[in-house]
């Protein structure tokens, strides 16, 4: 926020004190000098001792040339994505930059490993790190499509809301979701997320991630207390995240919302490893007024999507 004001201010104009940006912002006296320090030195403003700290005269060129270099990597990267190899000269030309920016450009992208060197002389092509980018969204898409007539078929068994989340990051991150026919909840809709503490296919998903990522996970995430019923201190998360292993499927009973329940269960690829969950949620009585019932439909139904993405359980070998 503070870089993109400073871009709309004219060279030479005053920024507000330290003191000012602590209040506006609501942070530390240090945190403030720590963020002017290191907007100081990438050029964007000016420190002078007893007077202040004033914008940079090119400042606003500064504060967006990242967003210009980005567009030319795109440019760059689509040019060779078209012609599957091509040296400098073709890229300058194609994407609109001199061939020594060009040429720079891509050994920079080589040393990322976005761009590697093709066989012929002088000519570049996509690197595998490209690959893996694109192999990871492929794997997005493929769980959701193995996914999707599960959920239907335990949308049509239950008539109520069904999710499909992946983990994305400290949350849990909907990727698909069928609305129930009687009550349809305003939480976690597709593209919105919940912290991996929270909800059904959220614990689901964080009860199998290994002990690191789950000490430094309750680490950072801010444990708030949303009802009297959400697991708010790391010993609670823990006794729920044991008892979706214990029982195979996790169970969030108005730790969200009181009166809401629903019904999650972990999805695994081929390596075993979790990378969905799917849940039922709904009003308390019709989620869990026959819990078994519900619990054996989620878990069947994660399983069969598991199998669907070449997942074999021990037994099935």
């Amino acid at each position: 926020m503070l870089r993109d004001r400073i871009a709309r201010l004219p060279g030479g104009a005053p920024l507000a004190t330290e003191s000012a940006l602590c209040e506006e912002f609501g942070v530390s006296r240090m945190t403030a000098r720590s963020a002017l320090c290191r907007i100081a030195g990438d050029g964007l403003v000016r420190r002078i001792p007893g007077r202040g700290t004033f914008v940079a005269a090119d400042a606003g060129a500064g504060a967006h040339a990242h967003l210009d270099g980005l567009d030319t990597v795109i440019r760059v990267l689509d040019v060779l994505e078209a012609e599957g190899e091509a040296g400098p000269s073709r890229v300058a030309l194609a994407a609109g930059i001199r061939r020594r920016d060009a040429a720079a450009l891509l050994d920079r992208l080589c040393d990322l490993g976005l761009v590697e060197r093709s066989d012929a002389a002088g000519t570049y092509r996509l690197g595998l790190r490209l690959f893996r980018l694109g192999a990871a969204v492929g794997r997005r898409l493929e769980v959701r499509q193995a996914a999707r007539p599960v959920l239907e078929d335990i949308h049509r068994a239950t008539e109520e809301t069904v999710y499909l989340c992946v983990r994305r990051g400290d949350h849990a991150l909907c990727v698909d979701r069928i609305d129930g026919l009687w009550v349809q909840s305003l939480t976690l809709r597709v593209g919105e997320t919940l912290p991996l503490h929270l909800g059904a296919a959220s614990r689901a998903l964080l009860a199998y991630e290994s002990e690191e990522f789950l000490r430094g996970y309750l680490a950072r995430a801010t444990l708030a207390r949303l009802t009297e019923r959400t697991p708010a201190t790391r010993a609670a998360v823990r006794r729920e995240l044991r008892a979706v292993v214990e029982r195979g499927h996790a169970v969030s009973d108005g730790d969200i919302r009181l009166g809401i329940a629903s019904v999650g269960a972990a999805v695994r690829d081929h390596t075993g490893a979790v990378v969905a969950a799917l849940s039922v949620g709904g009003l308390r009585p019709s989620i869990l007024g026959n819990a078994a019932t519900t619990a054996r439909l989620v878990v069947d139904g994660a399983a069969r999507v598991s199998r669907a993405l070449a997942f074999e359980a021990e037994g099935a070998r």
